[in-house]
């Protein structure tokens, strides 16, 4: 609620200045806060106005942005054929109109559709592309998320120490996202769960 609130301070400011690119990013990232506290207010009056201004914008780096983040809200409401439609269109853009860290975000968003509808392999090499992306744009968040991606995806694949190395090294990172936190140790307690420490994974849950 308190990122809802400053975003939506920063959606005022940018209004105020009439800073149409500031508005943009600001109502792109209050989409995604937004849909965690009121889903359907995301997906209306706050999707509509995104839209008119990022087409005012013109912006090919945040018109592609605009179809991550929609893509993202649109997996979490389980409609994964729209939220690919939406990724296949941002990666058409992002091939005209490199931007590494866009890629990596593309990536992430594209393994999270696959992950869900349980392609595993195709997930693997999306988090694997993500992971590579780091290495240029030096996005920590990415990194983050390509990691504890890759450890679910060994824990499907039934290897728990690969699993384990990857989500130890997203617990070292987790300053920058505390929230993340909670699915490093959701993927400790699921490896211990395959390893049939029940008494760890309970505690793990706890």
């Amino acid at each position: 609620e308190e990122s809802v609130r400053r975003l939506q301070s920063s959606v005022l400011v940018a209004k105020q200045g009439k800073c149409i690119e500031q508005l943009c990013w600001a109502e792109l990232r209050l989409l995604t806060s937004i849909f965690e506290v009121s889903p359907s207010e995301a997906s209306t009056g706050l999707l509509r106005d995104v839209r008119k201004h990022v087409s005012q914008l013109g912006d090919p780096f945040v018109s592609a942005a605009l179809h991550v983040f929609v893509s993202e809200v649109e997996a979490k409401r389980g409609a994964f054929g729209t939220a690919a439609k939406h990724l296949r269109v941002a990666r058409s853009l992002l091939d005209r109109f490199e931007n590494i860290w866009l890629n990596g975000m593309t990536a992430i968003a594209d393994f999270c559709v696959a992950y869900l509808s349980s392609e595993l392999d195709t997930a693997h090499a999306h988090a694997q592309r993500a992971l590579h992306t780091v290495s240029t744009s030096g996005h920590a968040r990415t990194r983050l998320a390509a990691l504890i991606n890759l450890g679910h995806i060994y824990v499907k694949k039934g290897n728990s120490r690969i699993a384990t190395d990857y989500f130890n090294d997203a617990l070292r990172l987790c300053e920058i996202s505390p929230r993340c936190r909670d699915n490093v140790l959701d993927g400790f307690a699921q490896v211990a769960l395959a390893q049939k420490d029940f008494e760890r994974c309970d505690a793990l849950i706890e």
